[in-house]
C-alpha cells in the first residue's frame, strides 16, 4: 500500500483541527469572574441609585447579607439574645457605577418588641430609603423551618403597607453553604403552606447567598441578586421603578423641606444636604423630627393593630393581623 493512501482527507483534517483547537481553549480559557466593580458613593455627584431594605427575623443572616452585598462589613450581625441595641442604620458603596444604598432593620419586625422602639425604627426605616426603596431583600435561613413569627412578621409588612410592597420583594435565602448537595426546590417541596405562599406572591424571585464565601464566589452571589434587582426596575418602568405609598410620600415631603433648609444654610447641593440630614438621622439628632413624621403616618395606630395580633404567630393570626392593620389604616385616613 501507498504511504500516501494513508493521508486523511480534508474534512478528517478539519475535524482534527477543531478538535484540538477546542482542547487549547479548555485548557488556556480564563476562567470566567462576575463582573463587579466596588468602590465608595460619592457623597456629592448624582448617581444612578439602587435602595434596598432588609427585612427577617433576628438571625436570618440580615445584617451579613448587607456586608457581603456592599464588600465590607457596613452591619454588626445581631444576635437573638443580645442586649445590643437594635437599630435601623443606612450603608452605600458603588457598584458597577450604581450608588446602593442599603438600610438594615435589625429586630424590627421581631414580634416581641417594644411598640414604642418599632414605631421609632420603622418610621426611620421609611425616612433612611425615602423617597422609597427600590427592593426589599427578605433574609431567610434556607435549612430552618419557616416558622409561623416569620410568616406573621411578613403579614405584618403587607399589613401596613400594602400588598404592593410583595411586588418589589426578593427573597435571599441565608447560609447557603448548608445545601449540601440538596437544591432550593427540593427543600420548598416540603416548606410548610405559609412559605409556599410567600414564594408564590414574590413571584419565586430568589437567590441563595453564602455570607461565608469570599473572592468570586461571593461576587458571583452579588451579581446574581443585582442582575435580579435591575430586572424588577425594568419590569415596573420609570414611573413606578419604587416603593411608594402615603406613607412614604409624607414621609419624603417632609425630608424635602429639612433637606432645603441645609442646602440653604449650608450653601451646598441637593445630594450632599440629603445626606447630612440622613447622616444626622442615623445618628440620633432628628429624634423629634421622627416622631412627628410617625404622627403625621400613622405609624402608631398601624403598628398597634399589627403587634396585637401578630404575638399569637398561627395563620389564622397572621390573617387577623392584616385585616386589623388595614382598619387601623382606614381610621388614620379619617383622622
Amino acid at each position: 500500500m501507498d504511504v500516501f493512501d494513508l493521508q486523511p482527507s480534508f474534512p478528517q483534517l478539519l475535524l482534527l483541527l477543531v478538535g484540538l483547537l477546542s482542547i487549547i481553549w479548555l485548557l488556556w480559557r480564563p476562567t470566567r469572574k462576575p463582573i463587579l466593580k466596588r468602590g465608595p458613593a460619592d457623597k456629592t455627584k448624582e448617581d444612578k441609585v439602587t435602595r434596598m431594605v432588609l427585612i427577617g427575623k433576628t438571625g436570618a443572616g440580615k445584617s451579613a447579607t448587607g456586608n457581603s452585598i456592599l464588600g465590607f462589613k457596613a452591619f454588626d450581625p445581631v444576635r437573638r439574645m443580645s442586649s445590643q441595641t437594635q437599630v435601623c442604620k443606612r450603608k452605600t458603596a458603588k457598584i458597577n457605577d450604581i450608588e446602593v444604598q442599603v438600610v438594615d432593620t435589625p429586630g424590627v419586625l421581631d414580634t416581641d418588641r417594644d411598640q414604642a422602639d418599632v414605631e421609632k425604627e420603622i418610621t426611620k426605616c421609611i425616612c433612611l430609603s425615602a423617597p422609597g426603596p427600590h427592593v426589599f431583600i427578605m433574609t431567610i435561613r434556607l435549612c430552618d423551618r419557616f416558622t409561623s413569627e416569620e410568616f406573621a412578621a411578613y403579614e405584618m409588612l403587607k399589613g401596613m403597607f400594602g400588598d404592593k410592597v410583595v411586588k418589589y420583594m426578593i427573597v435571599v435565602f441565608t447560609y447557603g453553604d448548608q445545601l449540601e448537595g440538596t437544591t432550593v426546590q427540593e427543600i420548598l417541596e416540603t416548606a410548610p403552606k405559609t412559605m409556599k405562599q410567600v414564594m408564590q406572591e414574590v413571584n419565586n424571585r430568589y437567590v441563595v447567598f453564602d455570607n461565608k464565601a469570599t473572592g468570586e464566589d461571593s461576587d458571583r452571589q452579588v451579581v446574581d441578586l443585582m442582575n435580579m434587582v435591575d430586572d424588577l426596575k425594568s419590569t415596573f418602568g420609570a414611573q413606578e421603578e419604587f416603593f411608594t405609598n402615603t406613607e412614604t410620600e409624607k414621609a419624603e415631603q417632609e425630608i424635602g423641606e429639612e433637606v432645603r433648609k441645609l442646602m440653604t444654610k449650608h450653601n451646598i447641593g441637593e445630594k450632599a444636604a440629603r445626606e447630612m440630614f440622613m447622616k444626622q438621622i442615623e445618628n440620633g439628632e432628628k429624634n423629634s423630627f421622627l416622631d412627628n413624621v410617625g404622627k403625621a403616618m400613622g405609624i402608631g395606630l398601624l403598628i398597634t393593630a399589627a403587634l396585637t395580633v401578630a404575638s399569637g404567630g398561627s395563620g389564622i393570626v397572621a390573617l387577623g393581623l392584616v385585616l386589623a392593620a388595614d382598619k387601623a389604616k382606614k381610621l388614620c385616613a379619617v383622622m
